[in-house]
C-alpha cells in the first residue's frame, strides 16, 4: 500500500468518526432539550394547579421550571446552533462537473515535463487536506456541543438548590 493510499484510508476513517461523534453529541443535546422543556412545562402546570393550596410547592416548582426553561434556551444556543462544517469529498465532484478543465490541467502538467500521475497525486493531496479540514470542523462542533451538554447536566442537577433557597425565603417572609 502506498503512503497516499494509507493516508486516504486513515483520513476517511477520521472524518467518518468525527462526523459520527458530532451526530451523537447533537442527538444527546436534542434529547436533553426535549426533557428540559417537557419537565419545565410540567412543573409550570403543577405550580398553576397548586397555587392556592400549596404555595411553597408553587414557589419550588416555578423556580425549577424557570431554571429549566433558561437552561433549555442556553443549551439550544450553546450546543445546538448550526456549525460551519464541510464534506470531506470535494475536489472529485468538481472535477466530474468540469472534466474538460481537469484534462487541460493534466495536459499542462504533462507539457511542463510532468506525468499525468503527478496531477492525480496533487488532486489526491487536495482531497486529503479537505478531509483533514472537515475532521477538524466536526471535532470543533462536537466539542462545543459536548461542553454545553456537560454544563447543562451539572446545572440541571443543581436546580433544586436555588428553588429550596427561595422556598426558605418565602417561608421566612410568609
Amino acid at each position: 500500500m502506498e503512503l497516499i493510499e494509507f493516508a486516504e484510508k486513515r483520513g476517511e476513517e477520521a472524518a467518518k468518526f468525527s462526523l459520527a461523534t458530532l451526530e451523537l453529541a447533537r442527538a444527546r443535546a436534542h434529547n436533553l432539550l426535549v426533557l428540559l422543556l417537557g419537565g419545565a412545562g410540567s412543573l409550570a402546570a403543577l405550580a398553576l394547579a397548586q397555587e392556592n393550596t400549596h404555595p411553597r410547592l408553587t414557589v419550588f416548582a416555578v423556580t425549577v421550571a424557570l431554571c429549566w426553561f433558561g437552561l433549555a434556551a442556553w443549551l439550544a444556543v450553546r450546543g445546538l446552533r448550526t456549525s460551519p462544517v464541510r464534506t470531506w469529498a470535494g475536489e472529485g465532484k468538481r472535477i466530474l462537473r468540469k472534466g474538460a478543465e481537469w484534462q487541460r490541467y493534466v495536459d499542462d502538467v504533462v507539457a511542463e515535463g510532468g506525468l499525468p500521475q503527478d496531477a492525480l497525486l496533487l488532486l489526491r493531496k487536495q482531497e486529503l487536506e479537505l478531509m483533514a479540514d472537515a475532521s477538524e470542523e466536526y471535532r470543533a462542533a462536537s466539542t462545543q456541543c459536548a461542553t454545553a451538554l456537560d454544563h447543562a447536566y451539572v446545572f440541571a442537577a443543581l436546580t433544586p438548590y436555588p428553588a429550596l433557597l427561595l422556598v426558605g425565603v418565602y417561608q421566612l417572609l410568609g
